[in-house]
């Protein structure tokens, strides 16, 4: 019993182990049959990209030459450059693209307007082009910025915008000459829920040689007196017709006074009339063609030309007319109205070029020519002595002719009669005229000089005020010149 009893018991053991171990073989069996899977595999994107062309080329220099001549008395508008600039979408996916511009730097981008507008491709952006519908959200001028969208463009599509920027003169001129602005733009592409890279560029817009207008070297309408025009380099040198030329004569520089004398020479002055109401444009007259008018020619030869009567603002006498800016205190420039370049000199003799030129004529304030006149007593008659206040040169005849009217005939004009040798000329190599006048008595007389071949080309007419207070002694004021008139 106690040996059966033993064996069952051990029986029982050996299940009990053998349960056990099975029952760790089977829970080893499921762990070795989990195993961890990796997955692999590519994500793809569309290509997004944008590109502007055109912005920076629109950079410029303007000079006075890049200013229309004949826009209302040179104060009008005037400047306006014009140019396109075209956004490409070169990626793959339509997108909406977004165009910045900034704020310009400068102080030109304040008084420079900007207009900007869609069109349908840069052919159709042209100086003639008249603006579309301005784009509102960038502001009007180059100092203002922001932002706009454009429709959605196609892989390969474009948006053209034509960009002008324009001022009048007034705007621009500076008394430095020079004044800048530059802006960035910045085009964004936003397509298939990516943003391209953005495309940037800079532009730079300025102004060389822009002076202010001036009326300083002017002589009011009713004040046409002969001035010399020194230069600035050489105050001992101005600006005169070469050889006593006349029509078509060269404009070059040289003496202001005649050799040996204190007076200027007659090639070196100048009648300066202004040709609209506020005197910053001018015609001149050289004193050797008093007919004639400094002119300029489309080649760039200046030389005096047969008078144009038509110097209003856009008339057909534009190559006549001249404008001054002033370079600095009291230095000008001579800035022609066919094309807004400078008098300068090339190879000695006159031309225009660019203001911004150093061949250009820079010149001091104008110094003027007086006539000056003085009276004796000689019988019934007045002997007078004409000073007409520049020397006609030794090579040129036949000089000029004194002729004398007085306010009861105004219109008619007598020769002055030198020593009753004929009529009084003032000769070659001289300045003055001594002769005998048969002035009227309680009458303020008049005195004009004239070329000596021609009445009708008078080259100065001044009163003198004289007045004789009786026949019988002839007691006459003295004849101060009050007045210059062409």
């Amino acid at each position: 019993m106690t040996a059966a009893r033993r064996s069952r018991t051990w029986v029982a053991f050996v299940i009990t182990v053998m349960t056990v171990l099975l029952a760790g073989v089977a829970s080893t069996s499921v762990a070795s049959w989990t195993t961890a899977v990796t997955a692999t595999g590519t994500v793809t994107t569309t290509r997004v990209a944008i590109t502007q062309q055109g912005f920076g080329a629109l950079s410029a220099t303007y000079l006075n030459s890049s200013i229309n001549p004949l826009a209302a008395g040179f104060e009008a508008p005037g400047l306006a450059s014009t140019g396109a600039v075209t956004v490409t979408n070169t990626g793959a996916a339509a997108g909406v693209a977004t165009i910045t511009l900034a704020a310009g730097n400068g102080a030109l981008g304040t008084v420079l307007n900007r207009s900007v507008w869609p069109v349908a491709q840069s052919s159709d952006c042209t100086p003639q082009s008249a603006v579309g519908s301005a784009i509102s959200t960038i502001g009007t001028t180059w100092a203002s910025g922001g932002s706009f969208t454009t429709a959605s463009l196609a892989p390969g599509a474009s948006a053209v915008y034509c960009v002008r920027s324009f001022a009048d003169r007034t705007a621009l001129a500076h008394a430095s000459g020079a004044q800048t602005v530059s802006a960035n733009i910045s085009a964004t592409l936003s397509a298939a829920g990516w943003t391209a890279t953005p495309a940037t560029d800079t532009l730079t817009l300025k102004t060389a040689a822009v002076y202010p207008l001036t009326a300083t070297i002017t002589p009011d309408n009713s004040q046409l007196g002969w001035m010399k025009l020194r230069l600035a380099s050489d105050p001992t040198t101005c600006l005169q017709m070469a050889g006593d030329g006349g029509v078509g004569g060269a404009v070059n520089v040289g003496p202001c006074v005649a050799a040996g004398q204190t007076k200027p020479y007659t090639r070196s002055i100048w009648q300066l009339t202004g040709a609209i109401a506020n005197n910053t444009i001018l015609t001149l007259r050289p004193g050797t063609a008093t007919t004639a008018r400094l002119a300029a020619a489309t080649d760039g030869s200046v030389s005096p030309a047969t008078a144009n009567t038509v110097l209003g603002a856009g008339g057909s006498a534009q190559n006549q007319r001249w404008f001054v800016q002033e370079r600095q205190a009291q230095q000008y420039q001579l800035v022609s109205m066919l094309n807004g370049k400078c008098l300068g000199l090339v190879a000695g003799v006159g031309r225009l070029v660019e203001c911004t030129d150093s061949a250009t004529i820079v010149l001091t304030t104008p110094e003027a020519v007086v006539p000056s006149a003085g009276l004796g007593l000689l019988g019934l008659n007045i002997s007078a002595i004409l000073d007409i206040g520049a020397v006609r040169a030794t090579s040129t005849a036949p000089g000029y002719k004194v002729q004398i009217a007085n306010t009861a005939n105004p219109g008619t004009w007598n020769s002055c009669v030198l020593l009753n040798l004929g009529q009084a000329v003032v000769q070659p190599g001289s300045s003055s005229v001594s002769c005998v006048m048969l002035l009227t008595a309680g009458q303020a007389n008049y005195i004009r000089v004239t070329d000596a071949g021609s009445d009708s080309d008078i080259i100065m007419q001044f009163v003198t005020k004289l007045t004789c207070t009786t026949v019988l002694t002839l007691v006459c004021s003295d004849p101060t010149v009050s007045e210059v008139r062409r």
